[in-house]
């Protein structure tokens, strides 16, 4: 009896021991469905990732959580769970072939769901995403003579904002069969118009552009918008419902008198002869196939450009083998071609950049308790009006500086990231002058040096969202915009998305005034126009941030459907 006594004395111990702690984790229960029949969708493949994952399109989230990104399939009944899940703020997606991605909390074209807070051994079930099903349209593409045309570049075109600009942009391409037939699926229910580019098969193969030697002017395939027309707005407008398929849209190219730009490159010589020569509409923008203009280059250097109709265009010329060289000018084509144009190279410019932090690093790791180092840091330049050279930049050394060069041409704007939680951009000099505000001028003697002066002390907004009948708005759009910088300065508007109790943070914010709105339903970038926003002013409200300042506020949000598209 002793015996056993003992033994059991041992063992309740050793078993003691071999008991883990509970985890602390959360889980998540919920249905995939057809949003516009309501049936289940299995095999959807659901996703949960951080909110805070960099390239969301300014979208963020809760900042700190360090949670990776879990994945689950639907079953027959669209069921799905997600098992211990580190806590954190996260974004729920679905997708399945032949639907759109969904994400929970989304509401028509904001597209970006609702945040999901999850705290240790939280449970949420009854979670539910909708995914639409896809609208397909389908053609051919045809010559004059009704013979299909092949190797053509079919986009379908809708309107959305762009760097808070109202434009047509591309959303689906395709390229034609042997046949001329063309798909294009993916697409949301909305408007769009259809834009054929008839690609050169001797420009594509680098062939030098034929000589027109029957003394009338030549006449060639150019963009042709559906059914057949040649200027975009002629173009016949197709409207798609859900899960809609449009057959028939068949697209009958149009030829027109085109013409040629000849001229010179000069400061080029030296370099590799592998310059690519574009020329692009001068209002235009710069997204997707925009030309079938064959070019050549010439060993004195002369180039010659063909397949242009009349218009204002922008000729580019950027050496492959030399990033930060090239050069571009403006060009009127009319009813003749065009001669002895320049294009001179535009060295690179070589600027000096430092970066400090006021009151200096050691001072704040002692407040802070944190450890910072500048190599961590990058500088980026992007042009906001230039064709060629789209960034430039480098990382920060030691000591605070780096050497940029870049040929960006025209207004760019610059950003130093990723920043450490509480410290923002406070200024950009060049001497005694601010930058920051109005932007780096690249066109007329860019400067020699700048300092990119940081400051601790971030501020934090945050709030809870309701609707019109007083609730809280899961996955509502918030956005901050400032109230005195220039509308160029991206980094000062953010947007975020409330969670599933209608709550919302906006953390790491520059000390200033802003103005927040919040939308039940905005389209992406709509914010960035003063003229989409300004009907609804009624429901800004307006904040200052403070240095390490924490500011809260309630704000009802603009109703879906009463933000109207231009």
């Amino acid at each position: 009896m002793y015996r056993i006594v003992i033994t059991l004395g041992l063992c309740i111990p050793l078993f003691a021991q071999q008991q883990s702690p509970p985890e602390k984790t959360a889980r998540l229960e919920g249905q995939i469905a057809n949003e516009k029949t309501g049936e289940p969708i299995r095999r959807a493949k659901v996703t949960l990732r951080p909110a805070n994952t960099p390239g969301s399109g300014g979208y963020v989230g809760v900042p700190g959580s360090e949670a990776g990104v879990y994945v689950a399939n639907s079953d027959s009944e669209g069921k799905f769970q997600i098992d211990s899940i580190d806590p954190g703020a996260f974004r729920l997606t679905a997708e399945r072939q032949g639907f759109l991605s969904g994400s929970y909390g989304a509401r028509g074209r904001s597209m970006f769901g609702a945040i999901l807070q999850l705290s240790a051994n939280q449970e949420i079930k009854g979670l539910s995403i909708k995914l639409t099903p896809q609208a397909v349209l389908t053609g051919r593409v045809l010559d004059e003579e009704g013979e299909p045309f092949a190797r053509a570049t079919v986009q379908a075109l809708s309107r959305r904002y762009f760097r808070g600009k109202f434009t047509m942009l591309p959303v689906s391409s395709a390229v034609t069969s042997d046949t001329g037939e063309f798909r294009l699926a993916d697409l949301r229910p909305g408007r769009y118009i259809l834009s054929v580019l008839p690609l050169d098969r001797s420009a594509m193969m680098g062939d030098a552009p034929a000589r027109n030697t029957s003394g009338r002017p030549e006449e060639q395939y150019i963009t042709t918008y559906y059914p057949s027309a040649l200027e975009e707005k002629d173009a016949r407008q197709v409207d798609v419902e859900a899960g809609h398929q449009v057959p028939g849209l068949d697209v009958t190219l149009r030829k027109t008198a085109v013409y040629r730009v000849r001229g010179n490159l000069t400061g080029f010589s030296g370099m590799p002869r592998t310059v690519r020569l574009m020329a692009m509409p001068a209002d235009g923008h710069m997204i997707g196939p925009m030309s079938n203009s064959p070019s050549i280059l010439k060993d004195d250097w002369s180039f010659e450009i063909s397949g242009l109709k009349p218009g204002a265009y922008t000729i580019t010329a950027i050496p492959m083998q030399k990033a930060g060289s090239g050069g571009q000018t403006r060009v009127e084509v009319g009813r003749e071609n065009v001669e002895n144009v320049v294009i001179a190279n535009t060295p690179p410019a070589s600027i000096a950049v430092t970066v400090r932090l006021e009151g200096g690093i050691e001072k704040w790791e002692q407040s802070s308790g944190k450890k910072w180092a500048m190599t961590s840091l990058r500088v980026n330049l992007w042009s906001t009006e230039a064709i060629m050279s789209a960034a430039s930049g480098g990382t920060v050394k030691e000591d605070g500086t780096l050497t940029i060069n870049s040929s960006l041409g025209g207004k760019a704007r610059a950003i130093v990231s990723p920043l450490p939680q509480g410290i923002y951009l406070k200024s950009i000099l060049a001497g005694d002058q601010e930058l920051i505000d109005s932007g780096i001028d690249f066109a007329n003697s860019p400067p020699s040096r700048l300092e990119f002066v940081l400051a601790a002390g971030t501020g934090e907004a945050s709030g809870v969202v309701r609707d019109a009948k007083e609730q809280p708005s899961v996955g509502a759009v918030v956005t901050l915009i400032p109230r005195s910088a220039s509308p160029e300065r991206l980094d000062l508007n953010r947007t975020t998305t409330t969670n599933q109790t209608g709550n919302f943070t906006l953390p790491n914010l520059p000390p200033g005034d802003y103005d927040l709105i919040a939308w039940e339903e905005v389209e992406p970038g709509a914010h960035l126009d003063p003229e989409y926003v300004k009907p609804h002013d009624s429901y800004k409200k307006r904040i200052e941030i403070k240095p390490n300042g924490q500011t809260q506020v309630q704000l009802a949000a603009v109703p879906a459907g009463a933000a109207k598209i231009p």
